[in-house]
């Protein structure tokens, strides 16, 4: 909604080029959220199942999917 507002503080906002502005960002934001979920659930999976997490995520795996995350919490959402 924040981006619509955005965008809505032009008079001309609904036309041509403008509009086709809103539709880009629309669809960066949302690939944006995409990872950020696939980066939420696969660090869930790679840190806190205890045995299962060890045996099939290695210590990499764990910490770039972690970190991803980590990183979306911390600035990544506010960069998007």
């Amino acid at each position: 909604m924040l981006l619509l507002a955005l965008f809505a503080l032009d008079r001309h906002f609904a036309r041509g080029r403008h509009l086709a502005r809103l539709l880009l960002a629309l669809v960066v934001l949302w690939a944006v959220h995409v990872a950020a979920l696939v980066f939420q659930v696969q660090s869930v999976y790679a840190t806190n199942l205890g045995d299962w997490s060890a045996a099939h995520y290695g210590a990499v795996a764990r910490n770039v999917w972690a970190g991803g995350f980590h990183f979306y919490q911390i600035a990544g959402r506010f960069a998007a």
